[in-house]
């Protein structure tokens, strides 16, 4: 139990330090964006021409049967595989940030008579952020999200090859 929240604990700083840095960038008010930023974009407007489009096709249709995001998918694909983003903003460079929130039910943290009345609540978030095309930049690998591309047999199948 006590790994677990670590764990949580760990991902929830993780993905703070990313949305922090995200906000830094994106509070420069530049209207050109960074170079790390603009390397991101172009990866991703790029990413659907890095193998036939059939394989892409395969791809994408598993990935958000798995409901797990790549990079260089369509707005549309991510809206399929997770839904309406609880928000979306746009930012100087006209890129959209998407805000996915959830809370999950965690570890049992109260017992009456052998049956758990209390459980842990931990809320997660994600933020995908999009090229200006409108591509997916590569999201986070602490990204809650994320850890449906790496179940079986969708990580061997398809994602282990695409890794970086």
């Amino acid at each position: 139990m006590t790994f677990r929240v670590i764990a949580l604990v760990v991902i929830a700083v993780a993905i703070s330090g990313v949305y922090l840095i995200v906000n830094r960038m994106s509070a420069r008010g530049a209207s050109q964006p960074s170079g790390a930023l603009s390397i991101a974009n172009e990866n991703a407007d790029n990413a659907p021409a890095k193998m036939p489009p059939s394989d892409w096709n395969k791809l994408i249709a598993s990935a958000m049967q798995q409901r797990c995001a790549l990079e260089g998918m369509t707005k549309e694909q991510v809206e399929k595989a997770f839904g309406k983003p609880a928000s979306s903003t746009i930012e100087a460079g006209k890129s959209e940030v998407w805000k996915y929130e959830q809370n999950i039910e965690g570890d049992c943290i109260r017992n009456e008579v052998a049956k758990c009345v209390e459980h842990l609540s931990v809320h997660q978030e994600s933020i995908y952020r999009f090229s200006p095309n409108g591509h997916l930049i590569y999201p986070s690998q602490d990204d809650v999200f994320h850890f449906n591309c790496v179940a079986e047999p969708f990580y061997s199948r398809y994602f282990k090859p695409l890794e970086h």
